[in-house]
Parts: C-alpha cells; sequence; structure tokens
C-alpha cells in the first residue's frame, strides 16, 4: 500500500522528491519514517525508482527506464518483456552489442534509446535479479581446468568449477552445476557441480538433463501425497442431492489408447423438434481439491501437466489424476456440466451450466471409433452396436459444428505430429505419423463449443474472468509471410483476418507445400496466452473463449470451475469479485509462462528422441524436402521420418553457394544450382551428435571439387617444337610418377 501511495505522490508532484519531502507529504513520522524509507530502498531494488546524486527520488520511466525480463535469442541479439507495459504492447528490442552481462531469465533495467515506430530499443543498464540460478552442462577437462560447457546453446559462455576433489570430478559427463559468480568485466561465471546426471551417450540421460533444465519434477512433495491420500473418494449423499443428476445419461469418454487421466465425457440426444441436446461433462476436481490447500499451491506452481513420449510431469498426484478426479467408466463422479440445445445447423440456440453427477457408460478410443465411424469395422459394430446411434448423431453435429467454424474463419493446422513406437526395452522402434481422425474432431468440436460457451456466460455476468485469448500477428512476421507466400504465388492483403489466411491454408491443402506453409504460417502467429482481460481468439475467430475443459491437467480450468461457482451458486459478492481482480493477472501471467515452458521441454525431448533414432544410421541415405535456409546452410525434413537434419553450406563442394535471403534459397554463383524450401533432395547422414542435438546431412549427388588444369605458356620460338614436346611429355611423366610414389 506504502509502495502505491509513495508512487501516486511522485507521479502527482512531476519532479524529484527528497525523503523528508515524501514524508512530510504523506503525513508520517517516528516508525511511519522508517517504513517509508525501506520502502523507497525496496522500489529502488526493484528499478521502479532512481535516486539522484542529491538524494531525490525519481520514477524510472520519466527518463526511458524500464524494468522487465530479459530473454535471449540464439542468434545473440535479445529482448526484454517490460513489467509495465509503457513503450507500447511489444518487447524491447536489445542489440548484441547493449546486452553487458545479462542472463536469459534475469530481471534488468534497461533504458530506452530508440522508439520505433514497431518497437522500442534500448541497452541494459542494470541486472536487478538473476533468474539464471544453474546450468546443465558437459563437464571437460582443458589445461588443467574443468569447465562446464552449457547444454543451452544460446549461453555465450563457459562455466568454470573450482574443486580440489580433482578424482571425483565426472569428466565428460552431464552435470547441473549452481553458479556461485556471475559473469562479470569479461571474466567467465563460476560454480559448483552439484549433480551428476551421466554420460551424453546414455539415451536415459535426457529427459534428466530436461527435467533440471526446466524444473519439472515426476515426484509430489511428501506433504503433498499426504493430503492427497486423505481426500475422500465416496461422494457424500448430500453433494448427490444438491447436484442435477445425469447417471442414466449415456455419457462416453474417448481418449488416447494409452490416456489414463479422462476430464471430459460427452453425450448427445436428438429432440422431437429437429434440434439436439450436447452434454459436455468435464471432471469436478475443484470439488476435491480446496483453494490454498497443498494441493492447489502445488498445482499452482506446476500450472499444467507435462507429457513426453514415454512418461508424464502430472499436475496432480496420480491418486487424483487418474484415480477419483478421472471419469473412469462405472464410476460416479461429480462433474460441472454445460448443457446445449443445438439446431441443425449448429446453432447454440440455448444454454445452462451447473454442477451434475455422471457415471461413464463406455470409456472408448479414438482408433476404435475411426474404425467404426471410417472403415465399419464389422466386429467392432457389434461390439459397441447399443452405442451406435450416439456414435452417429455425434459424427454429422461434430461436422456441422466444424463447417460453421469454417465459415466464421478459424484456423485448422493441419502439421503431422511424431508417434514414437518403442520396444519392450524402451528403444524407438520407428517414429510414425500420429494418425488425426474424425474421432479426435468430435471432441476437438464438443470441447471448442464447451470453452467459447463459458467465456460467454462468464462475460454477459460482468464477472471477472481467466479467459484464453489470441493476438492478430505481429506486423513483422506477417511481413516476413507476406515476402514468402509470394514464391508461392499467394497473396494476403495488409489488413489479414483469420479468413485470409485460412483461404492459403485451404489452396496449398493436398500439395508437396502444405505441411512447409502450414508451418510457415503457424511460426508467424502470436503465442496464445491467458489473460483477464478478453481481446478475443484470432486463429479460432472466436470473440469469447477460455480453458474450461481440462481441469486435471491445466490449472487456469480448475480456476474457470471456481469462478463459475462462485456465479451459478450466488457466492459472486464483492469480497470474491475483489480477489478475483486481485489473483487473476498473477495466475495468467504464470499459466502462460509455465504452458511455454512445458511446450519447450515437450519440443526438445522430442528433439531428442529423433537424433537418438537417428544414431545408428549413419551413411544411410533418404528422400527428403528443403525445410529451412540460412546463410551457413539448409535444413532438410527427412520423408517418412519426422526428423530435420542440417546441411552446411561447406559440404556444398561443387559451388560457391550464397544465401537469398528474398527468395529463401542459396544458389551456386557458377552454375546457378538452387537450393529452395520445398525441394526434394537426396542426403546421407554424416554425423549424430545427441549433445547438440545436431543431425549433419550432405546433399548426395554434389560432386568433389575438379582440379584445374594449368594452361601452358605459349613460346615465341617455335623452332624444334617436336623435340620440346617430347621432353615436355618425359617430365609430365615423371613427375606423375614421382607423386605416385609419394
Amino acid at each position: 500500500m506504502k509502495e502505491k501511495r509513495i508512487l501516486e505522490l511522485l507521479k502527482k508532484r512531476g519532479r524529484p522528491l527528497s525523503f523528508r519531502e515524501i514524508g512530510k507529504e504523506l503525513g508520517t513520522s517516528g516508525e511511519g519514517k522508517e517504513d517509508i524509507r525501506k520502502t523507497l530502498g525496496e522500489l529502488e531494488r526493484k528499478g521502479i525508482l532512481f535516486r539522484t546524486e542529491n538524494q531525490k527520488y525519481f520514477v524510472a520511466s520519466w527518463i526511458g527506464f524500464v524494468t522487465g525480463k530479459f530473454i535471449l535469442h540464439p542468434d545473440g541479439y535479445g529482448f526484454v518483456e517490460p513489467d509495465v507495459k509503457e513503450w507500447g504492447e511489444k518487447d524491447i528490442f536489445i542489440p548484441r552489442p547493449y546486452i553487458s552481462d545479462a542472463l536469459p531469465g534475469d530481471r534488468v533495467i534497461v533504458a530506452v534509446t530508440t522508439i520505433r515506430k514497431d518497437r522500442a530499443e534500448g541497452k541494459i543498464f542494470r541486472i536487478l535479479e538473476r533468474g539464471l540460478k544453474k546450468i546443465v552442462g558437459l563437464l571437460v577437462l582443458e589445461r588443467r581446468l574443468y569447465w562446464v560447457i552449457p547444454q543451452d546453446r544460446r549461453l555465450p559462455f563457459q562455466v568454470l568449477i573450482r574443486s580440489r576433489k580433482r578424482e571425483k570430478m565426472p569428466v565428460d559427463h552431464m552435470v547441473v552445476c549452481e553458479i556461485a559468480r556471475y559473469p562479470e568485466g569479461g571474466l567467465p561465471p563460476e560454480g559448483i557441480i552439484v549433480r551428476d546426471l551421466g554420460s551424453p551417450d546414455d539415451p536415459a540421460v535426457h529427459p534428466l538433463i530436461i527435467e533440471e533444465k526446466y524444473e519439472l519434477s515426476p515426484s509430489f512433495p511428501p506433504e503433498v501425497i499426504e493430503e492427497a491420500e486423505n481426500v475422500r473418494e465416496k461422494i457424500p449423499y448430500y453433494q448427490k442431492k444438491k447436484r442435477v443428476d445425469l447417471r442414466k445419461k449415456w455419457f462416453i469418454t474417448i481418449d488416447g489408447e494409452s490416456a489414463k487421466d479422462f476430464d471430459d465425457a460427452v453425450y448427445l440426444e436428438e429432440l422431437g423438434d429437429g434440434n439436439y441436446r450436447l452434454f459436455v461433462a468435464i471432471a469436478d476436481v475443484s470439488y476435491y481439491v480446496k483453494e490454498g490447500s497443498l494441493l492447489d499451491k502445488e498445482a499452482f506452481n506446476r500450472a499444467t501437466s507435462v507429457y513426453f513420449p514415454d512418461r508424464v510431469y502430472p499436475m496432480f498426484p496420480l491418486r487424483l489424476s487418474t484415480g477419483i478426479c478421472s471419469l473412469n467408466p462405472d464410476e460416479d463422479r461429480p462433474v460441472m456440466v454445460v448443457e446445449m440445445i443445438l439446431d441443425p445447423r449448429g446453432v447454440v440456440k440455448n444454454y445452462k451450466i451447473y454442477e451434475g453427477i455422471i457415471r461413464s457408460h463406455l470409456r472408448m478410443t479414438y482408433e476404435k471409433l475411426a474404425m467404426i465411424l471410417v472403415d465399419e469395422d464389422k466386429n467392432l459394430m457389434e461390439e459397441y452396436r447399443d452405442f451406435l446411434p450416439l456414435f452417429y448423431r455425434m459424427k454429422e453435429i461434430a461436422e456441422v459444428l466444424r463447417q460453421r467454424r469454417m465459415v466464421l474463419g478459424s484456423l485448422d493446422f493441419d502439421l503431422p505430429e511424431p508417434e514414437f513406437i518403442f520396444d519392450r526395452e524402451g528403444r524407438i522402434e520407428k517414429i510414425q505419423k500420429m494418425d488425426r481422425n474424425i474421432a479426435h474432431s468430435i471432441i476437438e468440436e464438443f470441447m471448442l463449443l464447451a470453452n467459447k460457451s463459458v467465456a460467454r456466460f462468464v462475460a454477459d455476468s460482468n464477472y471477472p474472468m481467466l479467459y484464453r485469448c489470441h493476438a492478430p500477428p505481429d506486423p513483422q512476421k506477417l511481413e516476413t509471410l507476406r515476402e514468402f507466400l509470394r514464391i508461392w504465388g499467394l497473396t494476403i492483403p495488409d489488413r489479414v483476418k483469420p479468413k485470409h489466411l485460412q483461404k492459403i491454408l485451404f489452396r496449398v491443402e493436398g500439395t508437396p507445400q502444405e505441411n512447409l506453409i502450414n508451418t510457415v504460417i503457424l511460426r508467424s502467429m502470436m503465442h496464445a496466452e491467458y489473460s483477464p482481460e478478453n481481446y478475443g481468439h484470432f486463429a479460432l475467430a472466436f470473440k469469447f473463449y477460455t480453458h474450461f475443459t481440462s481441469p486435471i491437467r491445466r490449472y487456469p480450468d480448475l480456476v474457470v470451475h471456481r469462478i463459475l461457482k462462485d456465479i451459478i451458486s450466488g457466492k459472486s459478492g464483492a469480497v470474491r469479485i475483489k480477489k478475483w481482480k486481485k489473483r487473476l493477472p498473477e495466475i495468467a501471467k504464470h499459466s502462460t509462462e509455465r504452458e511455454k515452458i512445458a511446450e519447450k521441454a515437450e519440443r526438445e525431448i522430442i528433439d531428442y528422441k529423433k537424433v537418438e533414432f537417428m544414431m545408428n544410421k549413419v551413411g544411410d541415405e533418404y528422400e527428403g524436402i528443403v525445410s529451412g535456409v540460412s546463410g551457413v546452410g539448409f535444413w532438410v525434413e527427412l520423408k517418412d521420418y519426422f526428423v530435420e537434419g542440417f546441411v552446411p553450406l561447406y559440404s556444398l563442394t561443387d559451388d560457391f553457394y550464397r544465401f537469398s535471403p528474398k527468395t529463401y534459397s542459396v544458389v551456386g554463383v557458377r552454375h546457378g544450382r538452387i537450393f529452395q524450401i520445398g525441394d526434394n533432395v537426396k542426403v546421407k547422414v554424416v554425423n549424430v551428435d545427441l549433445f547438440t542435438r545436431q543431425i549433419e546431412l550432405n546433399v548426395v549427388d554434389i560432386k568433389p571439387p575438379s582440379k584445374r588444369k594449368k594452361k601452358k605458356k605459349k613460346r615465341k620460338n617455335k623452332t624444334n617444337t617436336k623435340n620440346r614436346d617430347k621432353n615436355s611429355r618425359n617430365e609430365k611423366h615423371k613427375g606423375n610418377s614421382g607423386r605416385n610414389r609419394g
């Protein structure tokens, strides 16, 4: 509260004030003055206030100083994400020379030097708080000194390890080291090894590397486990009485073959007037997990479950996530229900949200349902004959809902995702395309509709809410996308709407460039985020959207459930409204950050698994497609493997190649051969490195450089030509013989 009063006073006066002036203005004395002194010191440490040489305080932003989080780009430059967006909505660009000693995640003060139309630029003025506490890397011994080479290639240094116990140092192992001294004045950072992870050649080590790097934990603190064990599984009679009893409705769950936590169950019935009633029932985790409990705090910290190909880092202990919260078959479960009346065109005519109780009648899988609805598998149709009318109704309505969404301009990025098949020993047997079928589409459409209805319901109630928002593309990224699309004869207008991009996706559907263009458009998109302020969802073309359907694995969904209960129970008083207004910004920011971390971790482990899969394939040749180009080489995605490798320009020995940014290609200077995004190319695997996660490829039909023949000098005197030619041939023969012997 004192911080707010001091800042309001300084902004009101509009000039620097001394400690005495501030104390006098606020009318404090004695202990009150000491509190002000401490508050001023705290504001100064945070970088919000600055102190002049004559001991007067002023707001840092008055002279272009901004505090925020530093983000380092792999190419050496960086950005600062401001705590308060005073210079527009974008991050502040930091050129390479002005990064100083800042590291990823540091809270810094930036001196804004330039304000351009599209972005502000600045330089790091001061580091307020270090964000990087530990580093994962390879321990090496060089010139009798131990160094850790960071696994994160963005970090432009090695960490010096000082230790007298040389015989115990795990050289050539992946280790975790805590930073004891940060880089400063050109001196390297120093660290202390706290954990030996093992050899980088051991595939079992790499999940541990990612666990440490992104602070993922497969286990829970003992006190959290104890609280989970004490949660009552049986639903009391009074709870059943207060809820809408839907146990006679034929609710079913539809998930993947290996799924163990079931958040959602659905049921669809046809009404006599031609309309349909759709029920989307979501596990009522908020019934079991109380606000402020140890389980709740742990779930907030994790914010999301993280999924690796061979393991899961759940948001809740297994007793909850796969047990009493999960909508397992033939078990009574409390749920939050969105009940919607749909007309034959997929328009929601009416809806209501309430607490219910259901009993799942069937655990169905995507694979089996697709075999029934598409392949018409007779054995499965006989096994599930009682559910066939429900399956066909769901398919019909889901197709209508998808068509309606397409009319609005929703974007569907149909990108192939890898699926890893493991043998009994846990080794990767093959990588195949993850199959997306009509069953996935059914659940997707039903969940989108439920999320949309919940967001609209809370917005209409004028109650604080946690929305799922997606901003339009950044103008700079949009211009880059526009230039890329021109290569393929495709155009988009200056003011891009979802429909314009959707039109592009439809045009390239089924073409060799489909995956590539889908990927490039997706990369031009902003990252979706959680926000207490609604500004719509660009990619879905929805004005209102939230996350409500996965409270077992996403903390924001649990928060939305609690907000809904406030409204439908009539407890939405001034105290609760004030509480949500205070907490939602923090929840939104933290959940978005943890979601990004989860995505990075999942992407990194997939890269590891792909490299691991290619370890024994050095020397093999594959057909591929050029998927990216840079000034030092180009990337090739191997067909049918979902694996990407890099072809360095120095390996193209038939010519000297230059990068052409306008055409996203590299071009041979002498012979004019072109390697362009989308080109088919045959490559050979020449090197696989697990530590750097790099797969090096060579183009198969590149010829070695030809040796130039030296031109003979013509002699003016042409006498005795035959003798000279004879002597010349003899000398040449002798020279060749000498080289052959050597």
